[in-house]
């Protein structure tokens, strides 16, 4: 047999991630507060490790966050798809399950 169908049934938190992944990566900003109405969250408590590992991507002048809004700068256009990956849940999760041999 062919296989002609596959796929992979979203949870309602993958569908919520991958609308804030859309968001950057086509418009290089997302209005957090429109964002939590549109999917009924609360965009900080929701995303609460995401907004923390961009507060260094913001140090590092990738983005700016202000005012309930993540806007991606322009050098951090350059590097969208990083900027992204903290939303990405399960790349976060295949960087937890690398494991390397240990020495001792």
């Amino acid at each position: 047999r062919l296989p002609v169908w596959r796929g992979k049934v979203l949870t309602q938190d993958d569908k919520i991630r991958r609308a804030a992944i859309m968001q950057l990566i086509c418009h290089f900003e997302l209005d957090m507060h429109a964002f939590s109405e549109a999917h009924n969250i609360d965009f900080e408590t929701y995303f609460d490790d995401a907004l923390a590992q961009l507060k260094q991507m913001e140090v590092d002048g990738l983005v700016t966050i202000s005012d309930h809004r993540i806007k991606i700068n322009d050098i951090g256009r350059l590097l969208v798809r990083n900027v992204c990956m903290p939303f990405d849940k399960y790349l976060q999760r295949m960087r937890e399950q690398i494991s390397f041999s240990k020495t001792i």
